[in-house]
């Protein structure tokens, strides 16, 4: 799971991302087809970073799509997580 939180005018903010899973097969792909990305909070937040500029000139939208549909739960298993975390509240 990947966390943000922020602080203003006496209100926290706690923005929780879960993951299904650590790295994109992208991670460990061969060579040509190999983007060092393992998306952070940073990155889960809208600012896609890649450590080595060879992976920006290279990387495309597609990618990223599929990068973060590799990482992310499903809309299903979410709306899971929601009703039980709404019933700890209620």
């Amino acid at each position: 799971m990947n966390l943000i939180s922020s602080y203003q005018e006496d209100i926290w903010r706690l923005i929780i991302f879960p993951r299904q899973k650590h790295r994109p097969t992208q991670f460990s792909s061969e060579e040509e087809k190999q983007l060092l990305i393992s998306p952070a909070a940073v990155d889960m937040g809208g600012l896609f970073i890649t450590p080595r500029k060879e992976d920006f000139e290279k990387i495309t939208r597609d990618d990223v799509i599929d990068i973060f549909k590799q990482v992310t739960i499903t809309k299903e298993y979410f709306e899971f997580l929601r009703k039980k975390i709404g019933k700890i509240f209620i």
